[in-house]
């Protein structure tokens, strides 16, 4: 059975999922993918929480979760400030699992806090995006530019007449997803107004990043990282095999593992449970 959970931090409220036992089991803290939320984890919950205590967030801007303030950016640093201080609410380092952003941010969040990570798990991913140093300035001009054109046209949230609506929307960006898979974070993502639903989600999120990581960046976090990280690619990425192939080389003590399905595969029925049989096993060959 799941409940929801807040945790109030010095930067605002975080909401989330989890299973409703608390005991002394470990931890693990979920972080999903850009634009989902907590309820992206529901399908491998049930197999991980009988030895692990499961703990899923909305992370900042997304799901239940409170929105940056005025003015601010969701790089991914500013995320990892707000994982921070969920996992000091913990007595003893937790294992982070993240899918896609929450990946990145699991990652950078293991080199930066160390002493709170047990272990990291990627979802298809293998850390944060980059870019390169000479297409700064490109990449800053293109995200000033489209803030402040938002800024002037305003921001008018889509309203749909009723969650079957709001899910064929959200199918339609990305054709991979069932509506079967992609429902729970639909569902936990909408909000009933007097006009019809609404997402949740902060507008701001779409926004084009006025600043990305190196690659010399990136492969300093990550090769600060100590602790057992398993990458799990989805045989049916969008992500190019030499990236994984590259950013493997940055960890000192990382395995990785390919599984069927497609980006999202730790949500779809017919792959979840594999997914959650693979962390399962890396968990208990590491504790």
């Amino acid at each position: 059975m799941l409940k929801e959970i807040v945790f109030d931090t010095a930067l605002g409220r975080i909401a989330g999922i989890c299973d409703s036992k608390e005991d002394n089991r470990p931890v693990i803290v979920a972080l999903h993918g850009w634009l989902d939320n907590a309820a992206s984890f529901e399908r491998i919950l049930p197999s991980l929480s009988e030895k692990y205590r499961f703990v899923a967030i909305d992370l900042p801007g997304h799901g239940h979760s409170d929105w940056l303030g005025q003015g601010g950016d969701y790089y991914i640093w500013e995320s990892i400030a707000w994982v921070s201080e969920v996992l000091n609410q913990f007595s003893s380092p937790v294992h982070l699992l993240g899918h896609s952003m929450g990946a990145a941010a699991s990652i950078i969040t293991a080199a930066t806090f160390s002493e709170l990570v047990r272990s990291v798990v990627m979802l298809d991913a293998a850390g944060p995006l980059a870019t390169p140093s000479t297409q700064a300035a490109e990449q800053m001009r293109k995200g000033i530019d489209e803030a402040v054109q938002r800024s002037r046209s305003g921001s008018r949230l889509k309203t749909y007449a009723d969650v079957e609506s709001a899910l064929k929307a959200r199918v339609r960006q990305d054709p991979a997803l069932s509506p079967e898979c992609i429902a729970p974070v639909v569902v936990r993502n909408l909000k009933n107004t007097p006009d019809g639903y609404q997402w949740r989600t902060d507008p701001r999120l779409r926004h084009t990043s006025k600043l990305r990581m190196t690659e010399d960046l990136v492969q300093q976090f990550m090769s600060a990282v100590g602790c057992p990280v398993l990458v799990v690619k989805a045989a049916d990425t969008f992500i190019p095999e030499s990236f994984f192939a590259m950013r493997m080389e940055y960890l000192k003590n990382g395995r990785l593992s390919e599984l069927p399905g497609h980006h999202h595969f730790h949500l779809e029925p017919e792959t979840a449970l594999t997914v959650a049989r693979d962390v399962l096993n890396f968990y208990q060959e590491i504790d």
